[in-house]
């Protein structure tokens, strides 16, 4: 069948996404089930161009700043994007900073950045990508050791990020250039050896304790809670270039008001380009929000949500007394396999971190003129909407900000906000209330534990901005930072519809069909912007490989122990199939978290997941084992398949490097580092020595295929694996097994009476439409079936038990379809398929030895591939060949003009005619798929194909194509 033309009948239009049904699952217009698979784009905008946080300079405030180019250069979208959909992947979730649209100064954009934002979405149109735009930040700001906010929110409040170092109000990466934690100074001499061994230095994952230290606590207190915690602090403004006198507004404000205008300004240059639905189908709240201090019971001890300690640890009241210079004795923790531990209690000095706050109006003025100095042709000023809102809420009263400021700046405060506030004596260093933060005094009541009240306002903000300008447009709750919270309530179930019935997602018999309906009409929407085209989108990491950098001999299930759902000794598992069975239990758990607080229509997809690449000590870098990273990735993906949920893995990084990793607080979690000197990946995760290609091979390499693209990605059979795009019906059940390279998919086809109650009415009319229209008798599950695992049609094992079904294979797409008659639709009953094929990737180490009996895979006498193949050595040890196996992978290798498969094919013909056996018939109407080699390189004019089973390199020579075979361990 032709796909092209089965699409344009039953897919009119374009593919645009939705979710709402009463199953949690993204759908098409057509009504067709999506599971979502994808990565984010990119942590490198995390970081300026030229300025990764390890610089030196990267917080130096005299050097011009600018974003455009992160994740990549324009030039180079289209080979990313091509890259990031062979891996197979549909979505997208695209890292927009709010530092990056807005680091001239409050309310002055940068429009060259919104202008390649555009350029880049656009290029992603092409690749058929979806993207949700996520706000992303870490920690607030790059300044508090993370990312995402403008550093000059920080001088609006009165922080002086030059001295959080000697604080330990922030611990910041390039600060391990220029001392340690307690502000020691390197010595001038040592300082060239000091970079040399930063990145082994620089704790890992310590970056994440700055939630819970002076700087980025009181930003995120004060944007969530200002106008509780802080009511008196106001700052003055007026009007650029206006003669009307100052105005004040609250800090809070003040701060929400511009970070919403900045990504409403995003949301209008990318519905004025008409990418919206057809690429950007949804917006993120904002990346790991944080309440900052508000919650905290007692701030003498650490607060509840605090899981996360290492190194110097002080509660929040010794934050407080460091930021104003004090001494105070400090709890020491070590990161062990059982979690974090204390091991000492040292002195550690402070200094005041205060300053005055930067002027309003200045800000704005010293932005514009920075602006005009980079792009003199910039004729835009502030954004209007942005200085409407501000007007709006200030009051003329400016003598309220003139008041907090006297009292901020008295000498027994020394410009603390949270001493003007009465939070502490600075004299006494005691707390003056200890509940402080738990007692909302607007509302004279206990917060009683609920922090995300003040999320809320926040959220209801944002949506309201985004959806003036695309009033049906999905916004993706994002998580917050306690790893023990349930996400945001913003649905309301009535006693006698309680939402257990959306614990199990993928149960749809008609008991639960029914009950699902009954709760599903049933619930209340809190708030009137949220009305159920919302998504939960949580985050999941393993919590001890992420922070250990090692495959764990013990793991455990965190969100079950600490919300107490479970025993501890039921939520501890060990060696690799305990992994395996912890992360599963742990998404799991996803589903049923995300209905009880938005609703049963609401999908669950997670948008970060993933593994750190350099483990042991980067033990892989050196080796070129990856047989540890396989098992993490592999144990994620097993459970993401359990649970038929959509994810976004973290990350895809075109910047990242072996020796600085993700180029951001010695992460490395890219799927992708682009091949270097000394060390570059061969497709499927197979290596090439560097010697041997030549620096200039990705120039050389002609054309570009899925194999070629795949040069510089990691473990890439862990994560681009079989899995159904798009089904006509609710999925059941799904599993792939990479010990036997099984996929097994079963699902409920959509029957009229289904799809009436369970899909929203845009989507229903095409589905019945659909089903309606006897002119088309089939309907189409598409499968991804990537390169790394199915080679060609002969490795292809399709079995099903319904014998009027039929499947299609397109190899250059990667994609399998499976036709099904329409009868079985209006039947009902389950259908199942199994796909197999011969190849196998079986990560082998000690352990899985010892536990699985498996002995050490050796090339090519066994189907299964070890994630380790030192191409050089292979092909010294190529044995000899007969020609149907040559022949059959000649005739795969390149979609070539037919002159040069002719010369090819000759030289199979001249093996048969040395006795050799005929070669394979070719593919049907002398169609040629695409590449069928494990890589192509180039050097010294030879292109060399390494194929399967065979090698041959082949040169141009005029106009005439030269083939050889590669001869046993011939010299290359």
């Amino acid at each position: 069948m032709d796909f092209a033309k089965y699409e344009a009948n039953h897919m009119p239009g374009p593919d645009i996404w939705s979710q709402h049904s009463v199953y949690p699952h993204f759908i098409d217009r057509s009504g067709r089930v999506i599971w979502p698979r994808g990565l984010n784009v990119s942590s490198s905008v995390k970081t300026p161009v030229g300025l990764p946080s390890q610089s030196p300079e990267a917080l130096n405030p005299e050097i011009p700043i600018t974003f455009v180019g992160k994740p990549f250069p324009v030039s180079e979208a289209r080979q990313h994007f091509a890259r990031l959909q062979s891996y197979g992947h549909t979505l997208l979730r695209f890292l927009v900073t709010w530092e990056a649209i807005e680091h001239f100064g409050p309310g002055v954009y940068d429009y060259d950045y919104l202008d390649y934002v555009v350029d880049i979405l656009a290029i992603a149109k092409e690749y058929r990508f979806k993207v949700y735009i996520d706000p992303h930040q870490d920690v607030w700001s790059r300044a508090c050791g993370g990312d995402g906010h403008p550093l000059w929110t920080l001088e609006l409040v009165g922080l002086d990020p030059t001295r959080f170092r000697y604080s330990n109000a922030a611990i910041v990466e390039s600060e391990f250039y220029h001392g340690n934690e307690q502000g020691e100074p390197h010595h001038p001499g040592r300082a060239k050896e000091a970079d040399v061994k930063w990145v082994d230095n620089f704790p890992t994952m310590v970056w994440a304790t700055n939630y819970f230290k002076l700087a980025a606590s009181t930003m995120f207190t004060l944007f969530f809670g200002g106008k509780t915690f802080c009511p008196e602090y106001f700052v003055k403004w007026q009007m650029p270039g206006s003669e009307e006198p100052p105005m004040a507004i609250h800090i809070q404000e003040f701060l929400m008001i511009s970070y919403v205008n900045a990504f409403k300004a995003l949301a209008l240059h990318i519905e004025s380009s008409g990418l919206h639905d057809s690429v950007v189908v949804g917006y993120e709240t904002m990346n790991e929000l944080n309440g900052g201090y508000i919650g905290l019971k007692d701030i003498t001890k650490f607060g509840h949500g605090q899981n996360l300690k290492m190194r110097f640890t002080p509660t929040p009241l010794q934050t407080f007394l460091l930021g104003i210079g004090e001494t105070c004795k400090v709890a020491y923790y070590t990161m062990t396999p059982i979690g974090p531990i204390q091991t000492s209690t040292k002195r550690l000095k402070g200094t005041n971190v205060w300053k005055e706050s930067n002027s309003v109006s200045d800000m704005i003025k010293s932005g514009l003129e920075k602006r005009h100095e980079r792009n003199p042709n910039t004729e835009r000023a502030v954004f209007t909407p942005f200085l409407n809102e501000l007007k709006a809420a200030s009051t003329t009263d400016i003598f309220l900000a003139d008041d907090f400021v006297t009292k901020r700046f008295h000498p027994s405060t020394r410009g603390c906000i949270w001493a003007a506030s009465g939070v502490y004596d600075p004299s006494t260093k005691e707390a003056l209330h200890k509940d402080y933060f738990s007692f909302d005094s607007s509302h004279a009541s206990f917060l009683q534990d609920n922090v995300f009240q003040f999320f809320v306002e926040y959220f209801r903000a944002y949506a309201t901005a985004v959806r003036q300008i695309v009033p049906q447009t999905m916004i993706f709750i994002g998580p917050e930072t306690h790893p023990d919270a349930a996400p945001t309530q913003l649905v309301r179930y009535p006693e006698k519809h309680p939402p257990r019935a959306f614990d199990h997602p993928r149960k749809h018999s008609e008991q639960s069909l029914a009950s699902k309906l009954s709760t599903a009409s049933s619930i209340e929407y809190v708030y009137p912007e949220f009305t159920g085209n919302e998504v939960h989108a949580p985050h999941f990491y393993d919590a001890l490989s992420l922070t250990l950098k090692t495959v764990p001999f013990m793991s455990v299930e965190v969100f079950s122990l600490l919300s107490k759902t479970k025993s501890f000794f039921s939520c501890v598992h060990f060696f690799v199939s305990g992994l395996q069975k912890a992360i599963a239990n742990e998404i799991g758990t996803f589903a049923g978290r995300g209905a009880k607080a938005l609703g049963p229509s609401a999908p669950v997809i997670i948008g970060e997941t993933g593994i750190q690449f350099d483990l042991n000590g980067k033990d892989a870098y050196r080796s070129g084992n990856y047989t540890d990273q396989f098992i993490l990735m592999d144990a994620l993906h097993r459970g993401f398949e359990k649970a038929f949920m959509g994810y976004t893995l973290w990350v895809y990084n075109p910047e990242n490097s072996n020796k600085w990793g993700d180029n951001w607080n010695g992460e490395d979690l890219s799927v992708f580092s682009p091949p270097a000197k000394g060390h570059v990946y061969m497709a499927p995760s197979l290596q090439l020595n560097e010697e041997f290609v030549g620096e200039d091979v990705r120039d050389q390499i002609f054309p570009p295929t899925i194999d070629e693209l795949a040069l510089g990605t990691r473990v890439l059979p862990s994560f681009s694996r079989p899995y159904p795009i798009k089904t006509p019906g609710l999925p059941l059940s799904f599993e792939f097994e990479p010990r036997t390279g099984t996929m097994t998919y079963t699902f409920q086809p959509m029957t009229p009476s289904h799809s009436s109650h369970t899909l929203a009415p845009q989507s229903w009319q095409g589905w019945l439409e659909l089903l309606q229209n006897h002119e088309h008798e089939e309907f189409m599950v598409e499968f991804f079936m990537p390169r790394c695992w199915f080679r060609g049609v002969g490795d292809l094992a399709v079995h099903t038990e319904h014998a009027r079904t039929s499947w299609s294979w397109d190899l250059w797409r990667q994609r399998l379809y499976w036709f099904i008659p329409l009868k079985y639709f209006h039947e009902g009953n389950a259908l199942t398929i199994t796909v197999q094929t011969p190849l196998r990737y079986y990560p082998t180490n000690a352990m899985q030895r010892v536990w699985h009996g498996v002995r050490d895979i050796i090339w090519p006498s066994h189907n299964l591939i070890p994630i380790k193949f030192d191409l050089v050595n292979e092909i010294a040890s190529f044995p000899d060949l007969h020609a149907p196996a040559c022949g059959k992978y000649l005739r795969t290798v390149l979609k070539l003009q037919q002159h040069v498969l002719n010369d090819m094919f000759a030289f199979v013909d001249r093996r048969k005619d040395a006795g050799g056996a005929s070669p394979v018939v070719p593919m049907a109407g002398n169609t040629v798929a695409p590449m069928q080699t494990v890589g192509m390189v180039v050097k010294d004019g030879w292109g060399l194909l390494i194929m399967r089973d065979v090698g041959i390199r082949v040169r141009i020579e005029g106009k005439e194509l030269v083939v050889e075979e590669l001869k046993r361990k011939e010299t290359v």
